[in-house]
């Protein structure tokens, strides 16, 4: 549904993105994941179509968003990290108001505001001055207007900043309710939320993509590392070291009965099996062998530092 490819973007001198690329299909979740400063803000503001790429292109299903902006515009809702409010208006006013900046005529935005007031939990609030709310509840409306128009694609820049724990849980339920039939691109520095929410995950640093995948297969990533070998202290070191080092970096430490060996594949994959058979092949007496376990918290931290 909505593909960004090569994005490139400055603040005057400052690089804030470079050649960042990602894709979100119909009825999935894309968190983009990121630590602040990222270019997370700067990739949802290009996608919604309020900032123009210095190099790059967004397509939303056959409409590139460079030639057909205004078709592009169409199909999009847009909640951004600030979530600018008509802060006299009443909960209803507001809706009202947004919809017509959509080009919605009364009797249908009527009719699509009944149905997001009622999916979005806004009912008791309707009358209601929209700074009178609490933080959950302009959340809940600034989803709600996003959603008018039915867009194919949703973009949410971190939608549960500054909410607590019980309001944060309910606006990613939300979320997750308006997913099937739109894609939604959702950006936060929080692994929890992206966790809980979505489908994919594209971390972005320093305005470069540093990973994508699944949160599964992400996890199977952070998972993969070095490898912890524990010999009988039957051999000489140095004679292990040689033996291993085409695997990766190897350190290896004599610890009176035992000889502990550490690897670490430069790719980061799994060489479990490769050092098995090495330890086969040379006879040597193995008591353990085992993959270091890295969180998936631990692995953000890794390619965001």
């Amino acid at each position: 549904m909505l593909s960004a490819k090569n994005l490139h973007a400055r603040y005057g001198d400052i690089l804030a993105l470079d050649g960042v690329s990602l894709e979100a299909n119909t009825g999935t979740v894309v968190g983009l994941l990121g630590p602040n400063g990222a270019g997370k803000s700067t990739t949802m503001r290009i996608l919604a179509g309020a900032m123009t790429p210095e190099k790059g292109s967004v397509s939303i299903g056959r409409a590139d968003c460079g030639t057909h902006p205004e078709a592009c515009r169409a199909l999009v809702g847009y909640l951004p990290e600030n979530n600018p409010l008509y802060q006299e208006f009443t909960v209803a006013e507001h809706l009202f108001i947004s919809a017509s900046m959509k080009g919605m005529d009364p009797e249908s935005a009527a009719a699509d505001i009944a149905k997001n007031v009622s999916n979005c939990g806004l009912g008791e609030v309707l009358s209601r001055k929209t700074r009178e709310l609490s933080k959950g509840f302009r959340q809940r409306v600034g989803l709600a207007a996003a959603l008018l128009g039915d867009p194919r694609v949703l973009l949410l820049d971190e939608p549960t900043s500054g909410l607590d724990p019980n309001q944060a849980m309910e606006v990613r339920a939300l979320i997750r309710a308006t997913s099937p039939g739109r894609a939604i691109i959702l950006s936060t520095h929080l692994l929890a939320e992206a966790q809980a929410c979505c489908d994919r995950l594209v971390i972005i640093n320093r305005g470069k993509v540093a990973a994508e995948g699944t949160p599964e297969e992400l996890t199977g990533k952070a998972s993969s590392g070095t490898v912890k070998l524990r010999l009988e202290a039957k051999l000489q070191p140095e004679a292990v070291m040689d033996k291993l080092r085409n695997l990766g970096e190897v350190s290896v430490e004599n610890a009176g009965t035992e000889i502990l060996v550490a690897v670490t594949p430069p790719s980061g994959g799994d060489i479990r099996r490769e050092i098995a058979e090495t330890a086969a092949r040379e006879g040597w007496p193995v008591l353990e062998i085992a993959q270091e376990r890295q969180s998936l918290e631990e692995y953000f931290r890794r390619l965001t530092q």
